[in-house]
């Protein structure tokens, strides 16, 4: 990294906290608007811009989507954009993929002989 990507991955205690603050308000305002999970986002930038390893970065969005999702999902509830039988049926195979692509990966990782703290490129 050059310039003021790598300066980022450096910031001392407070300025590290303000910076993420940002980030997270900025990825949030975009999955309001656009109605997309902030993980594309949110998993790479972590990695270039905070210098965060991938396997972290990857737990930290899903942990992220958590609050994004559920605050955008109450908005849209009481809107009544919500149809509560398609959410179920997408959020239940939602977490079964969730469940299957960490595994998947996990033996995926053990098969090419890669440790979890390398990421997986």
């Amino acid at each position: 990294m050059s310039g003021w990507l790598a300066s980022l991955a450096h910031l001392p205690g407070p300025p590290l906290l303000v910076a993420l603050a940002a980030f997270g308000l900025l990825v949030g305002v975009l999955t309001g608007l656009f109605g997309v999970g902030g993980g594309f986002l949110v998993v790479p930038m972590l990695n270039l811009l905070f210098g965060i390893e991938w396997n972290i970065a990857i737990g930290s969005s899903l942990a992220f989507t958590i609050g994004t999702g559920a605050g955008g999902a109450a908005r849209h509830a009481r809107l009544g954009n919500v149809e509560p039988r398609a959410t179920l049926i997408i959020g239940s195979a939602a977490v079964v993929g969730a469940v299957a692509g960490a595994t998947l990966l996990q033996y995926l990782k053990t098969v090419l002989g890669r440790s979890g703290s390398e990421g997986f490129n």
